[in-house]
């Protein structure tokens, strides 16, 4: 489980980036589909930048807040992050690396398949 400490207002926050992430932003979104739900994470990197991707960005922070025992307004964490690009890139990074990893089986068909294409 990755782990990040950030500050929100004068109170620091502790973010767990775990499975409970996700199942949390799969109720919260009304997700069900894992791959819907990698898709729509996904749509972050896609360029512009727009008030609903603010809000993802802030649902991802307020259920990691919320797996490390925290309750935060994801509002209040758009608010610091669009002060500070860089706590959001880093933030983003640690998600990322939380999410499954294929393995090298795994990438190994992957990219067989794609070569037959």
């Amino acid at each position: 489980m990755n782990k990040l400490e950030i500050k929100i207002g004068k109170q620091v926050v502790e973010l767990k980036f775990n499975f409970g992430v996700l199942r949390l932003l799969s109720e919260k979104w009304g997700i069900q589909s894992v791959t819907d739900l990698f898709i729509k994470i996904g749509s972050l990197g896609d360029g512009e930048v727009t008030m609903d991707k603010l809000s993802m960005f802030g649902d991802i922070v307020w259920a990691a807040a919320k797996k490390g025992g925290e309750e935060i307004d994801s509002d209040e964490a758009v608010e610091v992050f669009l002060q500070q690009p860089e706590k959001m890139q880093e933030i983003m990074f640690e998600f990322m690396k939380s999410m499954p990893q294929p393995t090298e089986e795994q990438k190994k068909t992957a990219a067989q398949t794609k070569a037959k294409k």
